[in-house]
């Protein structure tokens, strides 16, 4: 089942494990799943979310707590909503054309649903259709580096092709060409090295 979701979105589920037993419930319900969202400050989610006071959002999530602390060692399955939940964190990542299922999807799915968690998001101004928005532009901008990346990994490779084609014609030529050649190829070589770092 959650063979799609990355580590993020996984560490999330984790996390509302884990609230869903620091608070005494015995199914991990969509509160606990917006405190995993809220706990998870890495990723796209959390970038979404970060307008938004979330120590007031924990506050009030927590208020909710129905009785004591359930041990770490027993099993929290997911409520039904919360299965619904992720189902709609699925069609999110379809809906992006996304191989994966993050964060940000996990986020849309909760949002979808109404429930408490989306009802606190609303009255904080976050409508479903401002956070698609968001993750849409989070989508694109985050595809772009790779485009870059691969743009200029082919020029790199027709600049290489070239300095091999001058090398060749000016082979015995004066010793400057030569160190300009020499200072090209270190060029590119810094050049691969900075791109390597950025992947």
């Amino acid at each position: 089942m959650f063979e799609r979701f990355d580590e993020q979105a996984r560490r999330t589920l984790f996390y509302a494990r884990y609230e869903a037993s620091r608070l005494g419930s015995r199914s991990i319900e969509n509160e606990h799943l917006l405190l995993g969202l809220i706990r998870e400050s890495k990723g796209p989610a959390a970038k979404v979310l970060s307008g938004l006071p979330l120590v007031d959002i924990r506050k009030e999530l927590e208020s909710n707590r129905t009785h004591e602390r359930v041990s770490e060692s027993v099993e929290i399955p997911f409520s039904a909503p919360t299965k619904r939940v992720l189902a709609y964190a699925s069609d999110e990542a379809d809906r992006l054309a996304h191989r994966h299922i993050g964060t940000e999807h996990l986020l849309l799915g909760l949002m979808r649903d109404d429930s408490i968690p989306s009802a606190i998001l609303a009255r904080y101004g976050m409508r479903l259709d401002e956070a698609r928005a968001l993750v849409d532009k989070l989508s694109s901008a985050a595809a772009s580096p790779a485009m870059v990346t691969a743009n200029a990994l082919a020029q790199i490779a027709r600049i290489e092709k070239l300095t091999v084609d001058l090398e060749n014609l000016l082979l015995g030529n004066t010793p400057e060409v030569a160190m300009r050649v020499g200072l090209l190829r270190m060029d590119l070589e810094a050049l691969k090295s900075l791109l390597d770092d950025h992947q």
